[in-house]
């Protein structure tokens, strides 16, 4: 929604970097992640991110690391404190509240002055998922099926036009309009 995740001006990030990093240096260079921290190997390159973001650190000290992610390990991802800790930038990185995360606390105007409030948003991810309905319509080879239907292991069409096996089924509930 562009009505809501718009542009800030420069008084407006410095006030939000004020109010969600108020310890930070104000010339503090944020590096932020939004991602689900959820399986291993993790999908959404967290490794990736803090051997990168500590290998910058060491030529720019003021930066730092704002990760929007569930920190520890209960949905099968790594614990980001602990990756934190071995790459040496524990000091250097905020991880989001997880009881706000757990009960979807951040509204959508948190969410853009988090956003306005970094420097450079990082999503390096390997791959993503999607939901849809129980009936919807996936391509194979064969021809169509209800997405309810697929198997682990059956061809299905990809967005490059290629068809390519299935290699985990989730369910999540959902309840919303």
């Amino acid at each position: 929604d562009t009505n809501i995740l718009r542009p800030c001006t420069a008084d407006e990030k410095a006030a939000f970097r004020r109010k969600y990093f108020p310890d930070w240096p104000a010339d503090a260079f944020i590096a932020g992640m939004v991602a689900a921290n959820k399986g291993y190997p993790a999908r959404k390159s967290f490794p990736d991110v803090m051997e990168a973001f500590a290998m910058f650190a060491q030529n720019h000290p003021e930066a730092r690391l704002y990760l929007h992610s569930y920190a520890a390990s209960d949905f099968k991802g790594p614990d980001l404190q602990q990756m934190a800790a071995h790459y040496g930038i524990t000091d250097k990185t905020r991880l989001a509240n997880p009881r706000m995360l757990l009960a979807s606390d951040y509204s959508d105007e948190m969410m853009r002055e988090i956003y306005c409030s970094l420097d450079v948003l990082l999503s390096p991810s390997q791959g993503e998922g999607f939901c849809t309905l129980p009936d919807t319509l996936i391509r194979h080879p064969r021809g169509y099926a209800a997405i309810s239907t697929i198997k682990v292991g059956t061809l299905v069409l990809g967005h490059d036009g290629e068809y390519h096996k299935v290699t985990q089924k989730m369910r999540r509930w959902y309840q919303g309009p």
